[in-house]
């Protein structure tokens, strides 16, 4: 996505998403019989749907008006959402939010329609479930779209210390200099680099320095130990966390929110 296409409004139109990528362990679930065939039901009974006509007869779109707690969740999530477009940083991230907002009065058709199908909801209107749905995928989606494009937006320097964190979060939050330099790639056979990266986050406030005492004796190995989640990362959802939507902080390998509390002491 190059700045032309930023500039014609291409990406604006699109829903994008990063969720964490977690490392991949071995499974023998399944998708059931069952759970396969009620899908293809609700397609086909969508695909069933009839349109309307028109006074010539010709097939048309079929209107389903809100129901009266309907609009009103609409006209609130619009107005709200109204100031959250106006305070966007960046006239690109304002662009999807304003694509947003229709995406969301769409997912809440979506969701209506197929609880019409499914015998759930009524076939004749939107009602304020199906747009309360709607709604919540929106703003998932608008902070999904805020924290992948402040990420497009980091300089170098500030990836290479996002991506350092996000590896050191997925190895439980504290590794030594040897760890990087076995680990991550742009540290290999460079020590001292390793080092000064693991130094600097010290000295941002990101982590601090454990000494931890060998069982066999001789001199304390040193450790760096993230000092937060929320102040280690440079995304605002905490890890593991939904309450303020999103994908969180891009790490797959952390557990609970509070294993991590335990790491600042």
């Amino acid at each position: 996505m190059t700045d032309e296409y930023f500039a014609a409004g291409l990406l604006a139109r699109l829903l994008i998403a990063q969720p964490p990528t977690p490392a991949k362990r071995w499974t023998d679930d399944e998708l059931s019989p069952g759970t396969f065939g009620r899908f293809e039901d609700v397609i086909r009974k969508l695909l069933a749907q009839e349109h309307d006509r028109d006074d010539d007869g010709e097939l048309v779109p079929k209107d389903l008006s809100l129901s009266a707690d309907a609009r009103a969740r609409w006209i609130d999530f619009y107005n709200e959402f109204a100031v959250r477009q106006a305070d966007a940083p960046g006239d690109d991230l304002a662009a999807a939010f304003s694509k947003i907002e229709a995406y969301a009065a769409r997912f809440a058709l979506l969701y209506q329609c197929v609880g019409s199908v499914t015998g759930t909801a009524a076939a004749d209107c939107v009602d304020d479930e199906a747009m309360e749905a709607g709604i919540m995928l929106a703003r998932w989606f608008a902070d999904e779209a805020e924290r992948i494009y402040s990420g497009w937006m980091e300089t170098a320097e500030g990836r290479d210390r996002r991506t350092l964190i996000e590896w050191i979060q997925r190895r439980g939050g504290a590794v030594s200099v040897r760890d990087l330099t076995h680990g991550l790639r742009r540290f290999r056979g460079h020590g001292d680099g390793a080092k000064n990266a693991l130094r600097e986050l010290v000295a941002a406030g990101l982590g601090n320095w454990l000494d931890e005492v060998s069982l066999k004796g001789g001199a304390p190995a040193r450790r760096f130990r993230l000092a937060t989640v929320t102040g280690a990362t440079v995304t605002t959802t905490p890890l593991g966390s939904t309450e303020n939507g999103g994908s969180g902080d891009g790490d797959g390998g952390v557990g609970s929110e509070s294993e991590v509390g335990e790491w600042a002491g």
